[in-house]
């Protein structure tokens, strides 16, 4: 029942699109006036390359060794790391390792194990997966749950092999996803572990 202002700017940037959506109380109207966001609006920019370093700033959660992948781009809480000079989500070209913290997760073990089982269900773009093993590993004495899966790549058909890594926290948890072709899978692994290992709260 609250009344609200709300603007919008779509902007073209290169070969996508910015959407910029602000909603404001309409009691806030004295301190947030139609020239005050109209000139935030109007102060977008666009930088066709980000540090790495501002772009690890941005996640709740620290990556103290990336293991010789390259943070490609951040979503909120996630993180997607790959080998390779594309800038690609698509592990069939280049591995791929995406890392995102979420709140909540069940409390007790059973839940737990059945809880990442299903998250690791949703894996989309793959045919016939198949789980290799399921394991509960202590890192850093925290237990971590590990699922290790082959596949098929849909469009390529080119086999594929999978890891995640779910730890749980205090009302919330980390999830790790590492994707590979199998015939990179080896050294895939290699960084993708360390990466996991160098991961922790922020200071």
């Amino acid at each position: 029942g609250i009344a609200l202002r709300k603007w919008l700017l779509l902007a073209n940037i290169s070969d996508s699109a910015a959407l910029v959506t602000a909603l404001v109380p309409e009691s806030a109207k004295s301190t947030y006036s139609d020239a005050a966001m109209r000139g935030m609006l109007a102060s977008l920019e666009y930088r066709a390359n980000v540090p790495s370093e501002e772009l690890l700033g941005l996640l709740p959660f620290k990556i103290g060794d990336l293991g010789g992948l390259r943070l490609f781009r951040v979503e909120g809480p996630i993180a997607f790391l790959t080998d390779g000079p594309k800038d690609t989500s698509d592990a069939n070209e280049q591995p791929l390792l995406i890392i995102s913290a979420a709140p909540g997760g069940p409390a007790e073990q059973p839940q737990r194990e059945n809880f990442a089982r299903n998250l690791f269900a949703d894996v989309p773009g793959f045919t016939g997966m198949r789980i290799v093993s399921n394991d509960i590993i202590l890192l850093g004495g925290v237990q971590t749950y590990q699922i290790m899966a082959e596949a098929k790549d849909t469009v390529s058909d080119a086999n594929m092999k999978f890891v995640q890594w779910l730890r749980f926290g205090a009302g919330a948890y980390l999830r790790m996803v590492g994707i590979s072709r199998a015939d990179n899978w080896s050294d895939a692994f290699a960084r993708f572990r360390a990466v996991r290992d160098g991961l922790g709260p922020k200071e």
